[in-house]
């Protein structure tokens, strides 16, 4: 059974980041609740385990006597989010390959799956009727293993694209400074976003933002003298890179390749002090591949983007819903090419 909080639970902050690097865009996003908007008030935090969670005070202990949580699911899940992403989940079976985990492991990884998702059920029929999309869940930046074990328990998702996104994991401290190896427009300055900037990150891109989520994230643009913006990033809600663009004119200058070192380094360590960074990448993004391979990013894992049916609801229907509203679904922090 799972247990469903409206607030992060103490200890959980600690126990994802004894999980790092694959529990890295859950603890994000949990940390990016400390920002400012950075949680509604219809979010909840879903948490099934096989033990409890050590309190702060009791961490010492718990670690001494190895009593904190071996097999857990975990969850941040918010139907105000509409369009965005609605749930992020981590579950300890990506912690290793199917053949390296113990039947007994996995088995309990899988129950702990399923009764997490059986919460967001509960919650989702707290909802108004007139939402976005009744009845379902978007599921964002979701890891290979943990869709596989809904797979198998007879979740009904729909898989918003026909490929699996790359994780791309950086070391922050190990990330080039390209700063200096860049010459800028004559006049050209840095500097985060303003609520116009934000409004033409959205008309440049298919994915659905809003001028209030991209304000509440860290960012960064490149503006020319009289204030046009020509390169840009964001860090997401779990802190991936975010949105990544230079306009046509400015490409092959390693403007993005400047800018996304210097985002990430600058606005890592607002979310947490462990070093992590990441970015979502389609696999058909060669431009994309090889920036992140010039952070010294590496590929590490897949993750996909679903809708995961929380009623009785029927899979044509949400797909004619869907095709209605135009939705697209992307990682959170899909990478766009740019160079």
């Amino acid at each position: 059974m799972a247990t469903v909080h409206t607030s992060v639970p103490e200890g959980l902050i600690p126990l994802l980041e004894s999980h790092l690097p694959n529990s890295l865009v859950l603890l994000r996003r949990l940390q990016f609740t400390r920002f400012k908007d950075g949680m509604r008030p219809t979010a909840r935090i879903i948490l099934a385990s096989d033990a409890p969670l050590p309190s702060t005070a009791s961490q010492q202990d718990a670690d001494a006597s190895g009593q904190e949580p071996r097999n857990f699911c975990a969850a941040y899940l918010d139907f105000g989010s509409t369009k965005e992403t609605q749930l992020f989940m981590y579950s300890t079976v990506e912690n290793a390959p199917d053949k390296t985990l113990a039947d007994a492991d996995k088995k309990t990884a899988e129950s702990q799956i399923a009764a997490v998702l059986d919460a967001v059920t509960q919650v989702s029929k707290q909802q108004p009727d007139n939402r976005t999309l009744p009845g379902a869940c978007l599921v964002g930046t979701l890891a290979t293993p943990t869709r596989d074990a809904m797979l198998r328990a007879g979740v009904r998702v729909t898989p918003r694209q026909d490929y699996e996104y790359e994780k791309w994991l950086f070391r922050v401290n190990d990330i080039p400074d390209f700063e200096d190896r860049v010459t800028l427009p004559e006049g050209a300055t840095w500097g985060p976003a303003t609520e116009r900037d934000c409004e033409i990150v959205i008309s440049r891109t298919d994915i659905p933002r809003q001028v209030k989520t991209l304000m509440s994230w860290p960012s960064l643009f490149l503006k020319l003298e009289d204030g046009t913006p020509i390169a840009w990033s964001f860090l997401g809600t779990d802190a991936s890179l975010s949105s990544l663009h230079c306009e046509p004119p400015y490409r092959q200058r390693g403007y993005a390749k400047a800018l996304a070192s210097k985002l990430i380094k600058r606005g890592t360590s607002e979310y947490g002090a462990d070093g992590w960074a990441s970015a979502d990448v389609a696999p058909y993004n060669t431009g994309s591949k090889k920036m992140c391979q010039s952070l010294g990013g590496r590929h590490t894992w897949n993750v996909s983007c679903l809708l995961h049916t929380t009623n009785h609801l029927s899979k044509i229907y949400l797909d004619n819903l869907i095709g209605r509203q135009k939705l697209r679904l992307f990682p959170t922090g899909s990478t766009i090419v740019a160079q």
